[in-house]
């Protein structure tokens, strides 16, 4: 299992052929018949850590205020509520701890540094944001690319807070010549 920051990430599949077809159809094309084949790959990586934490709390992070706009919902939150369901998780499990400051840019085309720098203070924790001390947070994203945005959000946790990363897809790195 691959780690960001330290925290272990469970991603179902390769961000490519019919797997980015169904994320880009689920979150830009409004297809929501898609939310719950997406949940299912959710669902098994929370069940992963449900297995090893009593008291979790599933966490989204939210996309860019101009794409909740323009998608008129919050399709990763949306995804993450199924996903937490399926996972047998009562729905106050998931807390929408996290906003996205809205002058963040638009990370498609980005590379890693420009990431980087895009997402320096660009998240902050909500001020309703009220986990249980107890409670141990996995965070929950559609896509990692370059895990920029997953390290910004678990440096809003204190150390250990965070337990686990949770996404559909995970882009590759191309490889590297020699």
């Amino acid at each position: 299992m691959a780690h960001i920051s330290g925290v272990p990430l469970w991603v179902t599949a390769n961000y490519a052929g019919s797997v980015r077809r169904a994320i880009v159809a689920y979150k830009e094309e409004g297809i929501s018949s898609l939310r719950k084949p997406l949940s299912f790959a959710i669902a098994n990586g929370i069940a992963h850590f449900v297995q090893q934490y009593e008291d979790l709390v599933v966490v989204p992070i939210p996309s860019r205020i101009q794409a909740l706009r323009s998608r008129g919902e919050d399709a990763i939150g949306e995804l993450a509520l199924a996903g937490a369901r399926a996972a047998g998780l009562p729905p106050l499990a998931l807390q929408r701890m996290i906003h996205m400051n809205p002058l963040v840019r638009d990370q498609g085309g980005l590379g890693a540094a420009a990431r980087r720098e895009n997402m320096a203070g660009a998240l902050e924790l909500a001020s309703s944001s009220g986990a249980r001390a107890s409670a141990h947070l996995v965070l929950i994203d559609d896509v990692v690319t370059t895990g920029e945005t997953v390290r910004a959000a678990i440096a809003l946790f204190p150390p250990g807070k965070v337990v686990g990363v949770v996404a559909v897809a995970r882009v590759l790195a191309p490889p590297r010549s020699r």
